[in-house]
């Protein structure tokens, strides 16, 4: 399988969790888009045991304690961003502003993008839900131009955990890129009037 395409990343705030029993789904807040999906990977920490017995190993166990998220986008929207990182975007005047405070603390949500691949010559497109996450404030980078263009884009580092399911990622396949992009509006309460601004400027 070939993974060659990424696309539509977006986050929503947990408003409530998930019930333990699984009977009572997670509800979120309002989503939204950060930029264009550039890069992503999501790599597990696992928490490993063994009990060695009779010179070898009698029992053993390993489970997905969290996952590091690396996630490269072409622009952090700030409506967005403070969704996910708590500061406050004033609008006063037709001027925006955004503050950001010692006590800022970014929230625990939902992140979920779209991927295709290509399975014996068959594409097949993906929705990802990463039900629990937090991430960190990004470094902010700026070059100036010299004799050649230079792009700073951010890079933003999370942490995904399982819900109190013990669920900390779901796939979900479709057959386009739009029917997935459907489902991630669906599943992060994003709205067509969110998915127009986004696409008005461009992320």
């Amino acid at each position: 399988m070939a993974k060659i395409y990424a696309r539509y990343v977006a986050f929503a705030p947990l408003k409530t969790k998930a019930s333990e029993d699984g009977k009572t789904p997670a509800v979120y807040d309002a989503g939204g888009f950060i930029g264009k999906l550039m890069n992503i990977s999501v790599t597990p920490t696992l928490a490993k045991a063994e009990l060695p017995g009779d010179d070898e190993v009698a029992e053993s166990i390993s489970e997905v304690v969290s996952a590091a998220i690396s996630l490269g986008t072409t622009a952090m929207p700030w409506d967005t961003g403070a969704k996910m990182f708590g500061y406050e975007v004033k609008n006063q005047d037709d001027k925006t502003e955004i503050i950001n405070k010692i006590d800022d603390e970014s929230a625990v949500g939902a992140l979920g993008y779209c991927y295709g691949e290509i399975l014996n010559g068959v594409k097949h497109y993906y929705t990802v839900i990463l039900p629990e996450t937090t991430f960190d404030l990004p470094a902010d980078s700026v070059t100036t131009r010299g004799t050649s263009i230079t792009f700073s884009t951010p890079t933003i580092s999370g942490t995904a955990r399982p819900d109190p399911t013990g669920e900390w990622r779901h796939t979900y396949e479709f057959a386009s890129f739009k029917e997935a992009k459907a489902k991630l509006k669906e599943l992060l309460n994003i709205t067509d009037a969110v998915t127009q601004t986004a696409e008005a400027n461009n992320y």
